[in-house]
């Protein structure tokens, strides 16, 4: 099993929906294993699942995430909600977010985890 995997073979870190700011439709998930928080910004995510709007997600729901570099930082890139095995053919977040929402990441080399 690899460090991006849970036990249930998922290829997205396994995380719980901390805080939600309606109004401005943004949030903050929690890592299970290792506790960081992590803010996404509902208009630059991706949503793999049944759920795919905003209001279908509420704080203290289980999901899996993937992160990548943004103009503001590190930010949750793709939410997967529901039990749902990922499909064939789904891609980390740096191969589906718009190359202008990516950071230079000046060589930076730095574990998320």
């Amino acid at each position: 099993m690899t460090e991006g995997e849970s036990a249930r073979g998922s290829r997205y870190y396994q995380g719980v929906i901390r805080r939600l700011f309606r109004g401005s439709e943004r949030g903050v998930i929690r890592s299970l294993t290792t506790g960081r928080e992590t803010e996404f910004d509902f208009r630059h995510v991706i949503m793999r699942g049944p759920l795919q709007h905003f209001a279908d997600l509420s704080e203290g729901m289980d999901v899996g995430f993937d992160v990548g570099w943004t103009s503001s930082g590190l930010r949750i890139t793709i939410i997967r909600t529901g039990d749902l095995p990922p499909s064939e053919g789904e891609t980390g977040a740096e191969e589906q977010v718009a190359p202008d929402q990516l950071a230079n990441r000046s060589g930076e080399d730095g574990d998320i985890e």
